[in-house]
């Protein structure tokens, strides 16, 4: 009697073994799923599957994935080669890609607030570890990386803007000025030039566009700002 409980106890252990090793197995190959969404090597596929030609993209086919697409936003020389949306919800995209389907990257996005025909645009990206996204934000606080990755493409429905990157700051989440649409241009760059990392100054400055991303600390934020011109 007591071989037989002992033969079905030691089942019923291998049984659940079996069972915890396959569902590791899972969700390991599910969050490789989710991150490899976002890596580079993914959207350059989508890029250049789209690409009319340098610096221009046929956005009626970005948007036949997603009405929610507004253009794509590149950073020379970095991983920031993205998509980017804008929804009337702000958390839509924090953990949504561009498909509609589930991820820990979630997607480039404006802020609800912002228009791409405005003077101050708001634009948010996960920090991934990856790299991804909004990630390389992060190198930007190394002053030779930052010197060296000042440029940039985004475009829009209507028009293709350069970047110039022109200022790191650090900040507060509920920044009143930094993160409110409506706020000057005058506004801003006198905020940054008492609040900056880095910060080369030019002249004159008509469209900014704010690149967001989460760092140390909960409420903190890194914020790269370029001008954009036609």
């Amino acid at each position: 009697m007591l071989k037989i409980i002992d033969y079905i106890l030691t089942k019923i252990i291998s049984i659940i073994i079996i069972i915890i090793l396959l569902l590791g197995s899972y969700c390991l190959y599910d969050s490789l799923i989710i991150y490899s969404s976002s890596l580079p090597h993914t959207t350059k596929k989508l890029k250049e599957s789209i690409l009319i030609e340098q610096d221009n993209i046929e956005l009626e086919e970005l948007k036949s994935i997603n009405g929610n697409i507004e253009g794509w936003i590149t950073i020379n020389n970095t991983n920031i080669d993205y998509p980017y949306v804008k929804s009337s919800n702000t958390f839509e995209y924090l953990n949504k890609d561009i498909y509609g389907n589930y991820s820990l990257s979630g997607s480039i996005f404006l802020d609800p607030n912002s228009n791409i025909n405005n003077n101050y645009i708001i634009m948010y990206g996960h920090n991934m570890k990856n790299g991804s996204m909004f990630g390389n934000i992060n190198k930007y606080t190394n002053k030779e990386y930052y010197n060296n990755h000042l440029e940039g493409t985004l475009i829009t429905k209507d028009k293709i803007y350069k970047i110039k990157i022109f200022a790191l700051i650090k900040v507060n989440s509920s920044n009143e000025i930094i993160y409110d649409s409506n706020s000057s241009i005058k506004d801003i760059l006198n905020y940054i030039s008492t609040n900056h990392i880095y910060y080369n100054k030019k002249e004159p400055i008509n469209k900014i566009l704010a690149m967001s991303t989460c760092t140390s600390g909960t409420n903190k934020r890194l914020v790269l700002l370029s001008s954009l011109e036609e």
